[in-house]
């Protein structure tokens, strides 16, 4: 039984990818092995799906629970219930492309996790790798890796995006009929150069003396005598090697 604002899921046999609070929406992504036969429920009492994006969906109500339940495809599935929730259904290949990025809080907290971040994330699809998210305004500044032509969307934001910058370029955007921000992240091959590593002079640093030097001497060491920590961890050893 999973909790994030007023909504609940009452159960998913699909592993629970995560689970964020955009403004009132709480959105959820699920996933599975491909045509694995996969179900969740909700209470009913958010109402029936007011919308479903993809098909093959069986759709009961059960006493006081919806139950939902569907066979794992490559195709993505969303189910839309007002504007309370969104659950993504997804196959297992397609959610290692998802991320949830913690948008940074003013002072010492910054991009850290904690209970500031409640309602302070994005979940984007954009391939390969994103290391942060920022909002200035209504923009979205994203950094990040990627190593192919991929399709960049902005699944849920805490606040409106109007526009999306990745690695400080602007991308061209369209919205999608759930409104949806998406774009295309294009892929430039990088020209790399290797020098020829057999002709370089390298160097070395001895940082273990006390393996290659026969005549290194240890009595400077400070010996481990300790029977007591401030850790509080109960010690294991006769004496303390913290």
């Amino acid at each position: 039984d999973y909790n994030v604002g007023n909504v609940s899921l009452i159960y998913s046999t699909a592993e629970l990818f995560t689970w964020k609070q955009a403004g009132s929406k709480s959105v959820v992504v699920l996933y599975g092995g491909e045509d694995e036969l996969h179900e969740f429920a909700v209470p009913a009492n958010i109402g029936k799906p007011t919308s479903i994006e993809g098909d093959g969906l069986q759709i009961q109500q059960i006493n006081s629970a919806t139950v939902i339940q569907w066979v794992v495809q490559s195709s993505r599935r969303v189910v839309h219930f007002s504007d309370t929730l969104e659950v993504h259904l997804l196959w297992r290949n397609e959610a290692y492309n998802y991320w949830v990025l913690d948008l940074p809080v003013p002072g010492a907290i910054g991009r850290h996790v904690s209970q500031s971040h409640t309602n302070r994330s994005v979940i984007v699809k954009a391939g390969y790798l994103l290391r942060t998210a920022e909002k200035i305004g209504t923009s979205l500044y994203l950094t990040g890796d990627i190593n192919t032509t991929t399709t960049l969307e902005l699944i849920s934001a805490p606040q409106p995006v109007t526009s999306i910058f990745f690695n400080k370029n602007r991308i061209p955007t369209t919205i999608t009929s759930p409104g949806r921000l998406t774009g295309t992240l294009t892929y430039h091959k990088p020209n790399i150069s290797l020098p020829d590593l057999t002709t370089l002079d390298w160097y070395y640093l001895n940082t273990l003396p006390e393996v290659h030097d026969p005549t290194y001497n240890d009595h400077l060491w400070t010996p481990c005598t300790h029977t007591t920590t401030a850790n509080p961890r109960n010690l294991t050893t006769p004496t303390s090697l913290y």
